[in-house]
C-alpha cells in the first residue's frame, strides 16, 4: 500500500535524519530565512508524491474528492509527528511506540476518510 510505503519512509528518514529535523523546528521558531527551503526539502518531495498520488487515485473514483494538496501534507504532518512523537517527545509522553505500531494503527483511520 502506497501510504503504508511512504510513511515507514518518512519514519526512516526522520529517525536516521533526527538532527536535521531538530534543526529545521529550531530555524523555524526563530525565523531563519532558510528554514523554508530546508521545509520544502524535507517534507515537500512527500508531498508532491502523495498529491500525485491523490489525483490519480481521485480521477480514477477510488477516493472521494479533496483538495489533494492540503491531504498530502495533513498525511506528511500526521506521520512526522508520529516519528517526532517517537523520540523528541518520548520523555514527555511516558510512552514510545515502535513505527509499525504507529503505521499500522494510523494508516487505516486516514485512508477510511478516503474511500470513496
Amino acid at each position: 500500500m502506497i501510504f503504508k510505503s511512504v510513511a515507514r519512509h518518512i519514519i526512516a528518514f526522520y529517525t536516521e535524519n533526527a538532527d536535521i529535523y531538530r534543526l529545521l523546528l529550531y530555524a523555524a521558531l526563530r525565523g531563519h530565512d532558510r528554514a523554508k527551503r530546508i521545509f520544502e526539502l524535507i517534507r515537500g518531495p512527500y508531498v508532491k508524491f502523495l498529491q500525485a498520488q491523490f489525483d490519480r487515485l481521485q480521477a480514477q473514483g477510488i477516493i472521494v474528492q479533496k483538495h489533494n494538496e492540503i491531504t498530502a501534507r495533513c498525511f506528511v504532518g500526521m506521520v512526522f509527528d508520529c516519528a517526532m512523537g517517537n523520540s523528541l517527545w518520548k520523555g514527555l509522553q511516558g510512552k514510545s511506540y515502535d513505527p509499525e505500531t504507529i503505521v499500522n494503527n494510523n494508516i487505516p483511520i486516514y485512508v477510511r476518510g478516503l474511500k470513496a
